[in-house]
């Protein structure tokens, strides 16, 4: 194929063949060429002599204005920022169809696109999670005082060292529609909160769904204890805009707010986003199976890791302990 692109003025240099033989049909140049021309062919193109084609590009110069311009669109610098209660409906249906090819974890999480009441379920949660920030100083993982813990209006500058969740997005750069997002939680448990059922919150649901948030919920707690740290819980992009760099964009925004308040960050990792987390310094510690054929179910086992990236501390990252002995030292 032959085109063509010009600088404004200048020489011939400005001037720019491109083609493949792949392509072996002629493309008219209508108006550019000499009237006796209808066309140029590759084959043609390519044995004209460097005095022809200076002579043709200066024909082609006169004719300029008549070429119709395709600008391309302008691409605006991703960032990750806060999202709102109205980005909502878009974050759900980002993580839904970042699992659409989880089968298992549809019926374990709640996460099967096709079924209304599973993003109506969402939803909901989402709409009580962002509503819930107490503000503490970043205190290196320390408890704050239960003064501290008072509910006080999200926002952004509310958001930098608070208690609570946290959702960030990434927008296109062409378009502005939202591709990604992150969800986590600054938390530190109370003695009371671990005596609470571990699948408080789920009463009334089967009993498959409860024992596997209640297996979570376990894990989560001998591990972390009371201590302050970030409980990561969802990383999707879209699967039409993966690979441009969001997922990577919101890691950054992550890893970086846990520096700043020197506390460890706790996830329960897929197999799809364990690589990822590994990149970032977490590190596996405790492997997470579920098998459905307990619940008379052909579904499989599900299969998670637990994994945790170490606290900085004065500069120096901490080393992360494995399950069992941080379970010994609570």
């Amino acid at each position: 194929m032959l085109g063509y692109q010009t600088q404004s003025q200048g020489s011939t240099a400005g001037l720019t063949l491109f083609a493949t033989q792949n392509y072996p049909y002629a493309l008219p140049v209508q108006r550019l060429l000499p009237a006796e021309s209808d066309s140029i062919h590759w084959s043609d193109a390519s044995s004209l002599r460097s005095q022809e084609l200076s002579s043709w590009a200066s024909s082609l110069r006169q004719y300029t204005q008549d070429i119709g311009v395709m600008e391309k669109p302008v691409r605006q610098p991703m960032a990750a920022t806060t999202a709102e209660p109205a980005d909502l409906s878009r974050l759900v249906d980002i993580e839904f169809a970042a699992f659409r090819d989880e089968h298992i974890n549809h019926h374990l999480s709640y996460r099967d696109g096709t079924d209304p009441s599973h993003v109506r379920r969402t939803l909901q949660s989402y709409r009580k999670y962002m509503n819930n920030l107490r503000s503490v100083p970043p205190e290196q993982g320390q408890r704050a005082p239960k003064a501290s813990l008072a509910p006080r209006p999200r926002s952004d500058s509310a958001c930098e060292n608070s208690l609570g969740f946290r959702f960030r997005k990434v927008e296109s750069p062409l378009g502005g529609e939202i591709i990604a997002f992150c969800k986590s939680e600054m938390t530190e448990m109370t003695p009371e909160e671990l005596d609470t059922p571990l699948d408080a919150g789920h009463e009334g649901e089967p009993q498959m769904n409860r024992d596997w948030f209640a297996l979570n919920e376990r894990y989560h707690r001998e591990y972390c204890g009371t201590r302050k740290h970030c409980y990561f819980g969802m990383l999707a992009t879209h699967p039409d805009h993966q690979h441009q760099g969001a997922a990577t964009m919101l890691m950054d925004e992550l890893v970086a707010e846990a520096d700043r308040l020197g506390v460890e960050i706790y996830c329960e990792a897929t197999s799809a986003g364990r690589p990822l987390y590994e990149k970032y310094g977490f590190v596996a510690v405790k492997e997470i199976e579920f098998a459905t054929a307990d619940y008379g179910l052909s579904l499989g086992e599900e299969r998670q890791t637990v994994m945790v990236r170490g606290a900085l501390r004065d500069g120096r990252r901490c080393k992360v302990e494995s399950f069992e002995d941080r379970v010994r030292s609570l």
